[in-house]
């Protein structure tokens, strides 16, 4: 395989702990004794693992010419977290990897290395209906959560919980959860921190049917809708109708949090930057709705005071 696109990084790209872990993966696949042994028959100097780890190192950090090798001549955590006993100079970098490069069948050699990097490891390659899959990589904690919409199957990501009032709609609860949990089960943890934030533990809390199960929490009532087998009156009816639109205004406030708050994409790392970035984004909705009510305000009371004075007419007819 030819690279034929290959951008420079100055910065680094990993560090050396990241680097201690490749000389570690090398050592177990046996990457180390396959190089030593297509390396030339008299013991040199620089073992051929050490020009290897030193070009994965490179790489690794963003480097792609043998001179770069030569910004790393004096730094010794470079050299330990790679295991070498010296770093080599770019023109032994050079001669070496090259005479490897055109002298030996390493490439045909190397999938062996891969397969028993995959042996050791214990990995196993993971079936559709395997639980605790690891879909991304540097964010292991990502879930795949089912949205049963036409144009848009499944999210990417982790769950999270909002409550918000019903007739102010002020964000009163965010919670965000590990894993995949049913909606039902959140219930409990959610109810605990609204009454840690408001002071008191709402009596009613109106969900959609991704909450259906227990119809009661405590002191708080569950209310999801119904098929409508149930024999209730006109006022029940009527009362049922207007709560759950009014549960509907919060489709538009979680559309909100994602477009203009930035929950649509989280750039926080863990579980611990979901949480930070759920309450920042759900604490920049309560001051931006806070703003309007005092532009509001401010501009009725502007237009008491700057308005003329307008003297009462009685009209005779």
């Amino acid at each position: 395989m030819l690279i034929t696109d290959i951008k420079r990084n100055e910065g680094n790209n990993i560090g050396h702990v990241g680097l201690a872990l490749i000389s570690e993966m090398a050592r177990v696949c046996g990457l180390d004794t396959l190089v030593d042994r297509l390396g030339p028959g008299k013991a040199p100097q620089i073992k051929e693992r050490e020009i290897f780890r030193t070009l994965v190192g490179l790489m690794c950090q963003g480097k792609t010419d043998f001179d770069h090798v030569r910004e790393y001549y004096g730094d010794d955590f470079f050299a330990t977290s790679l295991g070498l006993g010296r770093v080599p100079s770019a023109e032994i970098l050079r001669q070496r990897f090259q005479r490897i490069a055109l002298e030996t069948d390493l490439d045909a050699q190397l999938p062996r290395c891969s397969v028993e990097l995959w042996k050791k490891t214990g990995m196993q390659p993971e079936q559709r209906s395997d639980t605790g899959k690891i879909y991304s990589l540097h964010e292991p904690g990502v879930s795949c959560i089912s949205k049963g919409k036409a144009h848009k199957k499944y999210e990417f990501g982790a769950k999270a919980s909002v409550t918000v009032t019903k007739t102010s709609g002020i964000i009163v609860g965010a919670l965000s959860f590990q894993d995949n949990p049913f909606d039902g089960h959140t219930l409990p943890a959610v109810l605990s921190q609204v009454e840690s934030i408001v002071g008191q533990r709402p009596t009613m809390a109106i969900c959609d049917r991704g909450y259906r199960g227990k119809r009661k929490v405590g002191v708080t009532s569950i209310e999801i809708p119904e098929s409508g087998k149930r024999t209730k009156t006109a006022s029940d009816k009527r009362q049922a109708r207007e709560r759950f639109r009014r549960r509907a205004a919060i489709e538009p406030i979680i559309g909100h949090l994602k477009n203009d708050h930035r929950m649509l994409r989280n750039y926080l790392k863990g579980q611990v930057g979901d949480a930070v970035n759920l309450f920042m984004a759900c604490a920049a909705f309560n001051f931006r709705k806070f703003i309007r009510v005092l532009c509001f305000l401010y501009l009725k009371f502007l237009g008491h005071i700057l308005r003329p004075n307008v003297q009462p007419m009685q009209a005779c007819a």
